[in-house]
């Protein structure tokens, strides 16, 4: 057998995750109905291994719901799911509303039981005593009943994998093939296991019997066959009889793509070159558009003016009273206004006409009266008033955009708006906030997020849709509103992004969103598009909810940076610690990154490999280099906002052990911390960190920064946003 990394591994793992019947010679009509799922099944991986998740996730939920009973089928459309959208509790939250529909039923036990198994996969933090016991209890009841006593093996087995229980492994693994022969999956998984136990004999036979009669499932077969010379596998002789029993698939399937992509797959695995190109020249014949396999895996400022002259205050008092007499009656408040301001001239001084205008346009805003003309025309007397109070022109250009008029005028207002508020022209997604990032996201982030988002909202109505975007993800870095989340929901949707929109629909209902309605009709749109099982919103909305919590609850000690600064030590690496930030050229900018693999703190493995489809950001820093620690805030930051989208964040730390970085790390895990491998900050061309490289969806680096400075989280949000919208 070849010498096998345990993350190829795991990559075999979960190309054949997923039960599987016979092929070439099914026996009755079950069998060959389940050998055909298996076939579909097969096909759909091929669609993820290209790179073609949106294509993949539509097609395993249309199985599923064509195939509802089929397990197998759930199991693709879970682990499809977690993958695409890197939220494991959504998953989970939609096969929990699943049971609780029949909490007796076995079958759904089971399929939750399995949900929550994949969604550990990309959120660990699931992996707690209590998550592991219902688990055992949803396996424990599937495994009395006598139909699905296969599949419940089957997962008990990932199940001891994930616990490190070896021996558990395998005796699942044999009751699953026990329980059902015909289950090709679990032969398949048992022929890994047994190669990785060096039981070759037993594994070759395996081996054959699935070339014979499943061949779209050969590649287990990989695990027998040495990439080179000298590494361990089966013997010379039975190498030999799997090499004769693969050219025979070859020529009796030679018009059959879903097969000779499983052994297109085999090849290349193998470095058998010249089969792996006979092979893609074939397919690409069969279907001109065929790809190769992807080589993984409003917050106010101060008054203009001062303080409150005595005349605004009794002008405040006067409203204030107006309101609390007229509570519950929106008309008798805009009349008791509208008397008052007959009583107001010009002249009167600007800011004391300004703020009773702006009480008038919000009275006129009530959804009793929504007279939003009136509104309007009442903010923009407050705007004459006084043209350079930033607060009042955001609250225009936001009815402005809200009613869908005067669209460019509003634009123009609410870009001099975020001047008056930085004090220089505002260029999108390059903010230059000045003093320390803390001081940068406690003191003025809420601020300019709701006036970002006026802007983004505004060319939303303007059908700038991908511009919108930008400036709205922006501002829901800036500030937690779900108004926020929902503006930007709606235009990513826009844009095609359905997984990306309903991620930030479904923050929105959680946390609250002015507008509701247009949001949940939306969200509930994008719920039956990707989701299977039926009027499962609500549930995932509560999921969120609990997430945010969860979020919020890791917010609080971000920002002690004080103690962080003063951490040198002897012995620390000849790097300089860059303190001047830059957006720089480098050597590798446009060029395949470097190969690397990586073990975060936790445990998890990384590799160029692995990564690919996804984009992912690669900080080099050290506990050290004082402008590291600066800048791990920003990226953290960064990390909690992209964790529901296909952006994957390494840490590699440069310090002389792992335990330094182990008792210094404070930040969530969302930044996979780790120490860097030897030699990589070398084969990467780091000669000042903090240094960070950011690497598209093939691995071509299209970003590198070096050093710090706060407006790092706009240029970076800006770079992520524009790789993930990239088709």
């Amino acid at each position: 057998m070849p010498h096998v990394t345990r993350a190829a591994l795991m990559l075999l793992a979960a190309l054949l995750l997923v039960p599987a019947l016979a092929d070439a010679k099914p026996r009755g009509k079950k069998a060959r109905l389940a050998a055909d799922i298996d076939y579909k099944l097969v096909e759909i991986m091929h669609l993820r291994d290209r790179g073609d998740l949106v294509q993949a996730v539509e097609s395993a939920q249309e199985l599923v719901r064509t195939h509802p009973d089929s397990i197998s089928a759930h199991r693709l459309y879970q682990e499809l799911a977690v993958l695409s959208r890197r939220n494991g509790r959504l998953i989970e939250a939609e096969y929990r509303h699943y049971l609780a529909q029949a909490p007796d039923d076995s079958r759904r036990k089971l399929l939750h039981a399995s949900a929550t198994m994949a969604a550990t996969v990309v959120t660990p933090s699931m992996r707690r005593e209590e998550v592991v016991r219902e688990i055992e209890r949803g396996l424990a009841a599937a495994q009395g009943n006598k139909d699905l006593k296969a599949d419940a093996h089957m997962v008990s087995a990932d199940l001891a994998h994930l616990k490190g229980d070896r021996p558990a492994v395998e005796e699942n693994l044999r009751a699953s093939v026990d329980a059902a022969r015909t289950n090709y999956l679990v032969r398949a998984d048992l022929l890994a296991f047994l190669a990785s136990e060096k039981k070759w004999d037993e594994a070759v036979e395996i081996c054959l019997d699935l070339i014979d009669e499943a061949p779209w499932r050969l590649m287990a077969c990989a695990m027998l066959m040495p990439q080179k010379a000298g590494m361990p596998g089966a013997s010379p002789e039975d190498q030999d009889r799997i090499a004769i029993a693969l050219e025979k698939v070859e020529e009796d399937f030679s018009d059959d793509a879903v097969v000779l992509q499983s052994l297109e797959w085999l090849y290349d695995y193998l470095e058998e070159k010249r089969g792996s190109t006979r092979l893609r020249n074939r397919l690409a014949e069969l279907d001109p558009e065929w790809s190769p396999p992807l080589r993984r895996n409003p917050y106010l400022e101060a008054l203009p003016g001062g303080e409150l002259t005595e005349q605004e205050i009794e002008l405040l008092e006067k409203v204030t009273e107006i309101k609390e007499q007229t509570t519950g009656d929106a008309w008798a408040r805009v009349r008791a206004l509208q008397q008052l301001g007959a009583q107001i001239t010009e002249e009167d001084p600007a800011r004391y006409r300004s703020l009773y205008y702006r009480d008038l346009a919000f009275a006129l805003r009530h959804p009793e009266v929504l007279d939003r003309d009136a509104s309007r025309a009442a903010a923009r007397a407050a705007m004459v008033a006084m043209p350079e109070d930033a607060s009042v022109l955001n609250e225009w250009a936001y009815m402005s955009a809200m009613d869908k008029v005067d669209l460019p005028e509003a634009l123009e207002a609410i870009d001099k708006a975020l001047e008056l508020l930085l004090g220089v022209p505002f260029e999108p997604i390059s903010l230059e906030p000045g003093g320390t990032f803390s001081d940068y996201e406690i003191d003025r982030a809420e601020s300019i997020g709701a006036y970002v988002d006026t802007r983004g909202w505004v060319l939303y109505q303007l059908d700038r849709h991908e511009e919108a975007v930008r400036d709205l993800y922006m501002a829901s870095l800036l500030t937690s509103d779900g108004t926020v989340q929902g503006h930007l929901g709606r235009a990513r949707y826009a844009v095609g992004n359905d997984r990306g929109a309903f991620t930030h629909l479904l923050r929105a209902m959680a946390l609250g969103t002015e507008d509701e309605e247009a949001v949940r009709a939306l969200a509930a749109h994008l719920y039956e598009k990707l989701h299977v099982v039926p009027g499962g919103l609500e549930a995932l909305v509560e999921a969120t909810r609990d997430q945010l919590r969860e979020e919020l609850g890791l917010a609080g000690d971000l920002f002690d940076l004080e103690s962080m600064l003063d951490i040198g030590g002897p012995g620390a690496p000849n790097i300089d610690q860059s303190t001047v930030p830059s957006r720089a050229e480098h050597r590798l900018m446009g060029m395949p990154s470097p190969d690397f693999t990586f073990e975060s703190l936790t445990g998890n493995e990384f590799s160029k490999e692995s990564l690919r489809g996804q984009v992912v950001v690669i900080d080099f820093w050290a506990t050290w280099c004082a402008p590291c620690v600066e800048a791990l805030p920003v990226m953290d930051s960064l990390a909690r906002a992209f964790s529901e989208e296909e952006v994957v964040f390494l840490a590699m730390s440069l310090d002389d052990d792992i335990g330094t970085v182990q008792r210094w790390w404070k930040f969530a895990d969302a930044l996979n911390p780790g120490m860097a491998a030897s030699g990589a900050a070398d084969a990467f061309g780091v000669v000042g960190i903090p240094a960070t490289f950011i690497l598209d969806r093939n691995g071509i680096v299209s970003g590198f920064h070096t050093g710090f400075d706060p407006s790092m989280l706009a240029t970076i949000t800006e770079e992520l946003v524009t790789l993930l919208d990239a088709e």
